[in-house]
């Protein structure tokens, strides 16, 4: 791929087209010459042609005209995706990247896209938030490309009357459909149903209350059934009468929500544990992380345990090292050597829960069956849990990194009294 190609910008004009109901004949006429000029010679398909991807530029009564074709670096986008996690970012290295690679391998010029990621820009400062495309977005990245970006108008009515206020809203969930993307979690669809709300709680009139409508309705007023079949459209996503109750249930629930960090990326793990005075464990040969029975931090004097809540992930963990410590008699002289005596648990929530209320709850359990597992462990090792160090879950500022000291097990206290 040239530099001229990855440097190419097309506009067409749209700082002189007003985005308004009586220009919409000049608006089609310059999205069409976009999609003739700009995105099929390089091997683009045209989006109004799919199903979904249509689902982008039209949400019923409105619609989103294509205005330009960018290609961008990765740093100039910002992330808007509905769901809890922006962007899963092994699905894509491992899965999606290989798909881009054949298709760039037919299309050069396509950077490895049938279609674009889809955005909206910021004229003043030239960032683009995505509506579409996260992953592929991602995928760009990591293929070391330059990012193909078609750019939308504001929304338009279609009978020239005023806007929905959620019509970009509406856009962002319907385009993904469950089938062909990554599916949508509750978690996801609860907060893409409360940024609905808060945008318009009269839902364009649709919702006259404004509060959250019932379940179900006998009379054919409003309701939550209505609410999912506005929200998620064709998508195929929370289709049944019980997917539509689990999320009903979900998004009632009382408590501010909140999108996550996404404490499981690898990146995330490292900083964490940075900041937090503790061994990062990533072996300088590999550029991976130790083994657990490896993982230890000799400044603290203690074997870092990094694990979720998730009981199978946690106990294979401590049962690797008791098992460590009964099969191998100079394990333990090497870890009174370096003057390890204790254990410290690294520990973040498995799917974690959107609301503070939750993320306080499951932590304190978690330090329940940490005390529970460092009394077994000072009876079957030199070992004990000294402290659990678990990190901040939710993007809230009233969230943060919490640490919960262990009492010492008797039998840890008269060993060292000895």
């Amino acid at each position: 791929m040239s530099n001229q190609t990855l440097k190419e910008t097309v506009s067409f004009e749209h700082s002189l087209l007003t985005e308004d109901f009586k220009n919409w004949d000049r608006l089609l006429a310059r999205e069409n010459r976009i999609i003739e000029q700009s995105l099929l010679p390089k091997g683009h398909l045209d989006p109004r042609e799919h199903e979904h991807h249509r689902e982008s530029l039209d949400t019923g009564e409105d619609r989103m005209f294509i205005k330009g074709y960018k290609l961008v670096p990765y740093s100039q986008l910002i992330n808007s995706n509905v769901r809890d996690c922006e962007v899963d970012e092994k699905y894509v290295k491992e899965e999606l990247r290989y798909l881009m690679d054949e298709y760039a391998a037919q299309f050069p010029d396509s950077c490895g896209l049938k279609y674009p990621i889809i955005g909206i820009e910021d004229i003043i400062t030239g960032d683009i938030t995505i509506q579409s495309g996260h992953h592929r977005a991602f995928g760009c990245d990591v293929r070391e490309t330059l990012v193909p970006v078609i750019l939308l108008t504001k929304p338009i009515n279609k009978f020239g009357k005023k806007t929905d206020p959620n019509a970009k809203n509406y856009a962002k969930a319907r385009c993904n459909p469950a089938p062909e993307s990554i599916k949508m979690k509750c978690v996801d669809a609860v907060l893409h149903l409360d940024k609905l709300f808060q945008t318009d709680p009269t839902l364009n009139g649709r919702n006259p209350t404004g509060t959250k409508p019932p379940r179900k309705t006998e009379d054919g007023s409003f309701d939550f059934v209505q609410f999912c079949d506005l929200a998620f459209g064709k998508s195929g996503n929370f289709k049944s009468p019980q997917a539509k109750g689990r999320l009903y249930n979900q998004w009632t629930k009382q408590g501010h929500k909140s999108k996550t960090c996404q404490t499981s990326n690898e990146d995330n793990i490292t900083l964490f544990l940075s900041r937090n005075g503790l061994s990062t464990g990533i072996d300088k040969n590999t550029g991976k992380r130790k083994d657990v029975v490896k993982h230890s931090d000799v400044e603290n004097g203690a074997l870092i345990v990094q694990t979720d809540d998730n009981g199978d992930n946690f106990g294979g963990k401590l049962w690797r090292i008791l098992r460590e410590c009964e099969r191998n008699p100079h394990y333990a002289e090497a870890l009174e050597k370096m003057g390890i005596d204790k254990v410290i648990v690294a520990g973040r929530l498995y799917n974690t829960p959107n609301t503070l209320t939750d993320v306080k709850a499951r932590r304190k359990n978690f330090y329940q069956i940490c005390t529970d597992y460092s009394k077994i462990l000072s009876k079957c090792t030199p070992l004990y849990i000294e402290k659990v160090v678990m990190p901040k879950e939710l993007r809230l500022v009233s969230d943060k990194d919490e640490t919960y000291v262990i009492p010492v097990p008797l039998k840890t206290i008269l060993r060292k009294a000895q």
